[in-house]
């Protein structure tokens, strides 16, 4: 199990969510990771 899984599986535990975007901007990529909490962004990485 990867570790994106296992923050995907923890925030469902709490009835929660996360976000994941990935953008390549002039050959570099970007990886964002939200995680949600009652709705609402708690968490950049």
């Amino acid at each position: 199990m990867s570790l994106i899984s296992k923050i995907q599986r923890c925030a469902k535990k709490y009835m929660n969510d996360i976000d994941i975007v990935i953008s390549d901007t002039g050959g570099r990529k970007k990886f964002s990771l939200t995680v949600m909490m009652n709705g609402k962004p708690a968490a950049a990485i």
